[in-house]
């Protein structure tokens, strides 16, 4: 693709033609490059470094001067991950930083002023020609008010909630004649992988913008942008031909056929699906290979093939498991303030905003080749799941246990109720009590040689089986709420992601118990995934909210609602 064509403000060209390489996505996202682009695509297919960035150097110099959000799901990922992966995406496209752009700092006096001044350079991108791009985050909403943009973009579009974006849109606005002279004013650009519908913290509302776009009107944009293009390539063998005539001749039909580029394209949307096999010279098989063994058939058709996942009701462990059971309000908003682009923040208990430090900690944990802890907290008539830690492979235990002591570091009151699966009282496989031994490091645990001091209490030794059918009941119960005497269920959606992952994929099975009778289960098949894919996808983690949540009083009451004869807690219960 040529890219540089008279890109001098006089309109002479001075042979700066650019022919890069791309894949078949990128190559398509450039010819139609729309005011409205929704791109869902597999992993490794440059949606951030390429597409995402390359589209942002198109529409900053086509409004200079002009506003941009740039929209993710929580700052922490925002800051360490997405933009600094954005940014070496402006790199490879030839940019410098100090000198096409500047990040968190006031611009060098030799760039271009926006078109209003900021109020403060903090998280914010700077470009030469005055463009102001700002970071927006959906778990610091405030991070956009009173602001108004001429272009919005966003990455990992399927962890950012409809009914914000929705509120941001407004903000979209602003000095029309200024800059409506451009096809991307006030447009949208957003990228992800395909959402995982079953997920309650992920949204699949980008799927439904295909409904908005001309698919007349994207046929229209790419023959003129492939004339466009065939013109661009002829100007370039006439300049270096010396062949005036010919030069002065496409000269002519660019301005002419740019102008109806210009045209086709205003008003126009574009949503396309594209697979990691976009990608294949780059990639090779060997990688595509790789990616089926680790995340399994049913992973590989969701990251790679860009599938969508379907799941019927019917066949959840969890149906009454709904998006109103997370809350995405549980950052402090001022904790990031001091980091930079790049610069990585380990996020601990003093982020958390609904973390009483005053009160005990309750946590929920289960053993094996991966190591799930959920710590949560009992709040008035909720149970409140503030974070997730797990850890995978050999000496996990030892990790995990460090993992908790430094991220609750600071929290006062180190109390930590533990409800564990019976078998880390007595597990075989290990051959050693892990329930005991997690108790010793956390209450040995030191940071820098200073001992934490904490006191760790575990409240399921000695307990029978709980049976999955048992959970079942209980778990479904809290989850619609159809019970008063049980406390409602709020979970942290961007600290305990794998733990609603797990919830969300969970199945059931109906299995015959020993006695032949028909019984429900939770399908645990996906535990014997390849390990590094078990944190999302598996129901390890569903297992320590089984933990957490199944107890005498909880176990008791839930039996006593069904109308049961027996009640589950003291045979499933029996504390000594």
């Amino acid at each position: 693709m040529s890219n540089r064509i008279f890109e001098d403000k006089n309109g002479k060209f001075g042979g700066k033609a650019e022919f890069v390489y791309a894949n078949p996505a990128h190559i398509f996202c450039e010819v139609v490059d729309p005011k409205d682009l929704f791109i869902v695509a597999g992993r490794a297919t440059g949606k951030t470094t390429t597409i995402l960035a390359r589209r942002s150097i198109r529409i900053s110099k086509s409004m200079p001067g002009a506003y941009f959000a740039f929209v993710g799901d929580y700052y922490s990922n925002l800051l360490s991950n997405t933009v600094p992966t954005y940014i070496d995406g402006l790199k490879d496209a030839g940019l410098e930083e100090g000198k096409h752009f500047v990040l968190n700092e006031r611009p060098p006096a030799h760039f271009d002023q926006p078109y209003k001044s900021p109020l403060s350079y903090k998280h914010t991108i700077s470009w030469a020609n005055g463009c102001f791009e700002k970071l927006v985050s959906m778990d610091i909403v405030s991070s956009a008010a009173g602001d108004s943009f001429q272009h919005i973009k966003g990455d990992e579009t399927k962890y950012l909630d409809k009914t914000k974006i929705d509120k941001l849109l407004p903000a979209n606005r602003g000095q029309r004649m200024r800059f409506e002279g451009s096809t991307y004013y006030r447009g949208v650009t957003f990228t992800t992988d395909m959402p995982n519908v079953l997920a309650p913290n992920e949204y699949d509302w980008i799927l439904d913008m295909e409904a908005n776009m001309d698919t007349e009107q994207i046929k229209t944009v790419i023959y003129a942008s492939l004339v466009v293009n065939e013109i661009k390539m002829a100007l370039r063998d006439a300049y270096f031909k010396n062949d005036r005539a010919e030069y002065e001749k496409q000269k002519k039909s660019y301005y002419r056929w740019n102008e109806r580029l210009y045209r086709a394209r205003v008003g126009s949307t574009c949503f396309h699906v594209i697979s990691s096999f976009a990608n294949a010279d780059i990639l090779t098989l060997d990688w595509f290979q790789d990616q089926l063994n680790l995340s399994g058939i049913e992973g590989f058709k969701a990251a790679i093939l860009s599938m969508k996942q379907e799941l019927k009701a019917g066949e959840k462990f969890y149906p009454q498991f709904e998006p109103k059971h997370l809350y995405d309000d549980g950052l402090v908003s001022t904790f990031y303030d001091s980091t930079g682009f790049g610069e990585e923040k380990k996020l601990n208990s003093t982020g958390l905003k609904y973390c009483l430090t005053n009160q005990h900690l309750e946590g929920g944990m289960d053993f094996g080749k991966m190591m799930s802890l959920i710590i949560g907290q009992k709040q008035g008539w909720s149970q409140r799941i503030l974070k997730n830690f797990h850890r995978l492979g050999k000496d996990n235990i030892e990790f995990l246990a460090q993992d908790f002591i430094e991220f609750f570091q600071y929290h006062k009151r180190k109390h930590l109720k533990l409800y564990h699966d019976r078998s880390g009282n007595q597990n075989r496989s290990f051959g050693k009590d892990m329930a005991t031994l997690f108790k010793k490091l956390v209450e040995g645990g030191e940071i820098n040689g200073i001992k934490q001091g904490w006191k760790v209490e575990l409240m399921s030794v000695g307990q029978g089986t709980i049976y999955q059918f048992e959970e079942y009941n209980l778990v479904n119960q809290m989850f619609s709420e159809i019970n008063p005497a049980l406390p409602r269920i709020l979970i942290d959606k961007f600290q305990c992601l794998e733990l609603i992952s797990s919830i969300s994929l969970a199945k059931i099975v109906i299995d015959k118990n020993k006695r032949g009778e028909t019984q429900l289960n939770k399908n645990k098949t996906s535990e014997s995934m390849p390990l590094k894919s078990l944190p999302m996808f598996s129901t390890n983690y569903s297992d320590a909210f089984k933990y957490y949540f199944c107890r005498p009083e909880y176990m008791k009451e839930a039996a006593s609602r069904l109308g049961s004869s027996n009640s589950y807690a003291p045979i499933i219960h029996s504390l000594s």
